[in-house]
């Protein structure tokens, strides 16, 4: 059978295998909807029956602060002491959502998170089919929705899978193409997701480049315009209640920067005190700050490859990420992943902090696989043999790596679950028996 395989951006390359057909079937949208939301209500069914209680890593955030803040708003109080490091867009989700729910906040808490994270690992298909092809968007799917890590922050709540939920949505309607409407959209949403979680700063510069690149002035001035609203919004509250703390995640990327080894209680009491801002962490000694944020750029591509995406994925991702690149459609899309990247760099590894890079890295993999198989076919074809088995080894492929990263997001889960009542307990016999 003659084929060409085409890239990304719609151009045609030597490969015998098109981008649409690399051995795996191409789900069509209504399937792949189907899909996120039937892996939504298992997941939001086991966080609401199996978890009830609070994990001792990111939920220690929830009960002491994000669930007194949604409570607070509920009754239309606003205290800004909650809001030192982080912004009011999870607890302000949370009181809507609580406002359907009689008031109960930590109810809210348990189906916010795995409704986002099935969210976006819909909106993950969509960018995906958009930047690459529909074959490529269904490997994605299917390995967001059995990635151990989105798995785990749908179980636990916090502001993760929220604020990815939101920032791949405002992505995808600024490389959709679409006009002031959709312009004001994506701003809001990108307004909404900085409120989530503040490195999500990161959108606005890439949709200013995007849209003004190709000739959108108008639907960047109504992106800007829907940034500044709920941020906006917020200022004028706060200012009404006294006004907001410093805002204090300048001590995280101090931490990062200048604190090696040393705990954080301790940094932040010793050397903390001598910086006010990121203006002053920067500055303390930029040669220095330089370096470092340099090499955790490159070093955190190996960690996001070994713990956010799991090795093999997380190997094949690098050179489809240059596919995508080379791509008009997939272009935009990269260009968004260096800019979160370049934004992570300065505070300490997190898997959970680098969400809004796993389907792009997931994109990056599917066409690595694509490329093999088309490769394989070509080197069959060759020698007048046909390129079956090329294709069914990278159906083989994708299956593996969504059956073993699945697997494991299962085995992780439940012994998170299983440990939940005894973590907090040994943390504490271990406070007790510390100095101090």
């Amino acid at each position: 059978m003659s084929m060409q395989i085409a890239t990304s951006g719609g151009r045609q390359g030597a490969a015998p295998v098109p981008a649409e057909s690399p051995g795996w079937p191409a789900l069509p949208v209504p399937a792949a909807a189907a899909i996120a939301l039937a892996w939504t209500a298992v997941v939001a069914a086991v966080a609401v029956l199996a978890h009830p209680t609070p994990l001792y890593t990111v939920e220690t955030d929830l009960v002491g602060e994000y669930l007194p803040a949604a409570r607070q708003l509920l009754a239309g109080v606003v205290d800004p002491a909650h809001y030192a490091f982080k912004g009011p867009g999870y607890p302000l989700l949370l009181a809507v959502l609580a406002g359907f729910l009689r008031g109960d906040v930590l109810a809210a808490a348990r189906l916010l998170s795995p409704v986002a994270a099935g969210a976006a690992a819909w909106l993950a298909y969509l960018l995906s089919r958009r930047a690459a092809n529909a074959a490529v968007a269904t490997f994605v799917l299917l390995a967001m929705l059995a990635s151990p890590v989105l798995v785990r922050h749908a179980l636990q709540s916090g502001t993760d899978t929220p604020a990815l939920a939101l920032m791949l949505a405002s992505t995808l309607l600024v490389l959709s193409g679409a006009g002031i409407g959709a312009g004001a959209a994506a701003g809001l949403l990108a307004g909404l997701a900085v409120l989530t979680r503040g490195n999500a700063l990161f959108l606005v510069p890439c949709a200013a480049l995007v849209l003004l690149a190709s000739r959108r002035a108008p639907a960047f001035a109504a992106y800007a315009a829907g940034v500044a609203v709920p941020l906006a919004l917020w200022n004028g509250i706060v200012s009404l209640h006294g006004g907001l703390p410093p805002d204090r995640n300048y001590l995280n990327v101090a931490w990062e920067l200048y604190g090696r080894g040393v705990p954080w209680d301790q940094f932040q009491s010793t050397v903390g005190p001598r910086f006010r801002s990121m203006r002053d962490v920067f500055s303390y000694d930029p040669g220095r700050a330089a370096v470092h944020v340099a090499r955790n750029l490159l070093a955190y591509r190996w960690l996001d490859a070994r713990e956010l995406v799991t090795l093999a994925p997380g190997v094949l991702a690098f050179p489809g990420l240059l596919v995508l690149a080379r791509s008009e459609r997939g272009r935009p899309w990269v260009l968004h992943g260096l800019a979160c990247a370049l934004v992570l760099a300065p505070v300490f590894y997190n898997a959970r902090f680098a969400l809004y890079l796993l389907p792009l890295y997931l994109a990056g993999a599917g066409e690595s696989l694509v490329w093999l198989a088309a490769l394989g076919e070509r080197a069959a074809g060759a020698v007048a043999a046909s390129g079956a088995p090329a294709r069914a080894a990278a159906t083989l492929a994708a299956l593996a790596i969504v059956t073993a990263t699945g697997w494991s997001a299962i085995a992780g889960s439940r012994d998170d679950l299983r440990d939940a009542p005894a973590k907090p307990m040994r943390a504490s016999r271990t406070s007790r028996g510390s100095p101090g």
